[in-house]
């Protein structure tokens, strides 16, 4: 009979637990008949338990709260199961419709380009057989009139100055029918390589599994490499995503001058552990794809099994200028506020004087900076003001 009162308790001592779990019911509303079991508390069958140490009976009952903890636990992580279980149907099922619409448009597509195809040569068909028809007129209209010929001929007495019959429909052929097109060429055929990767690139996307979460490229510091070449280092962080070993993240760079054609490459980096954030380095020893003077648009997204990604993050664009690099004034966020006021579109910043490297001389500062174009001067106040 102790025991019965020592576990009258239990109800008031775990009500906490049950506010920390009442989310689950909307997270599984798709799934509610087969949960409806997990509403409802656990029950524990504890065996009688009689001890006269006041120590003994504190510490069974901590560990029945931590067994009660546990069932909790694990009812949610087996709500959780059915209820991936259950997206995992729902998505099949869109895969299902999504290539049967695809193969009704197909269909339909595929109808109407057999129709155009038909169409656009019954028409031209049609044009070679009127101009046969009158050729085959003008055939007729000339044996005839050999025939009334080689009858004059016959009939009539050959007199001189008398007028030999003339066929008035002499023939006029079309100069635009000697070199008439018969071919019937597709764009499909020039551009099925492209069609196809473009296509490719659709159901990549709009198949892709995409996580919930989003990562994002938090700032991008430039330095020199040992090749005297530029150095980025992309700083990112990630916010509601799961990351392990398994996890991985692609960095996309495209060039955005005019003069190379939206030149872009990728780079793929592993995930550093379960690290929320991280730096990825471009343009080390080992390549040189970033240049001098050369505007790029770097942007990021995350992958969880190889096979599921986040959308990619904003985009950050990076003027690789090393007019202010190991500046003493004037740091990389101040830097990159600089650059976005200046014209970006057809204007390139060259450095005229620094006086941290030329040694500050109010004549030397005058000589080279006046009767410049439009210039900017970036002076560190002592007073600060």
């Amino acid at each position: 009979t102790s025991c019965d009162k020592q576990h009258t308790s239990y109800d008031k001592q775990f009500t906490s637990y049950d506010g920390q779990h009442t989310s689950y019911d909307k997270q599984f509303t798709s799934c509610d008949k087969q949960h409806t079991s997990y509403d409802k508390q656990p029950n524990l069958d504890f065996k009688a338990v009689i001890t006269s140490s006041p120590a003994c009976t504190e510490q069974i009952e901590k560990m029945k709260q931590e067994l009660f903890r546990i069932s909790l636990e694990q009812n949610r992580m087996n709500a959780l199961i059915e209820n991936l279980d259950c997206n995992k149907k729902r998505a099949l099922q869109d895969i299902e419709n999504f290539f049967d619409e695809i193969k009704q448009l197909l269909q339909i597509q595929k109808r109407a380009a057999l129709y155009n195809v038909t169409h656009y040569t019954n028409e031209k068909k049609n044009e070679l057989t009127n101009y046969l028809k009158y050729l085959q007129e003008c055939s007729t209209r000339m044996n005839d009139y050999i025939n009334e010929l080689i009858f004059w001929d016959s009939n009539k007495p050959r007199v001189d100055g008398l007028t030999i019959p003339f066929c008035s429909n002499s023939l006029q052929l079309d100069q635009a029918m000697y070199d008439y097109d018969t071919s019937v060429i597709l764009g499909l055929n020039n551009d099925k390589d492209n069609i196809s990767c473009s296509l490719q690139q659709i159901l990549n996307q709009k198949l892709v599994i995409v996580e919930q979460g989003s990562i994002k490229v938090e700032d991008i510091i430039i330095q020199r490499n040992d090749t005297d070449n530029p150095m980025a280092l992309v700083y990112w962080c990630v916010d509601g995503l799961t990351i392990d070993d398994r996890s991985s993240f692609e960095l996309e760079v495209s060039s955005c001058n005019e003069n190379d054609n939206n030149d872009k490459w990728y780079i793929s980096a592993m995930s550093p552990g379960a690290n929320t954030r991280g730096v990825i380095i471009i343009n080390d020893e080992k390549e040189n794809k970033l240049k001098w003077g050369n505007k790029y648009i770097i942007r990021m997204k995350f992958h969880r099994f190889k096979i599921s990604q986040t959308p990619f993050s904003e985009n950050y664009f990076v003027y690789l200028t090393d007019n202010f690099i190991d500046s003493n004034i004037i740091n990389a966020k101040e830097i990159k506020a600089l650059e976005s006021l200046l014209p970006q579109n057809y204007s390139k910043v060259k450095l005229l004087y620094r006086g941290s490297e030329y040694n500050f001389d109010a004549k030397a500062f005058r000589n080279k900076c006046n009767g410049k174009e439009q210039t900017i001067v970036i002076v560190l106040s002592e007073l600060n003001y």
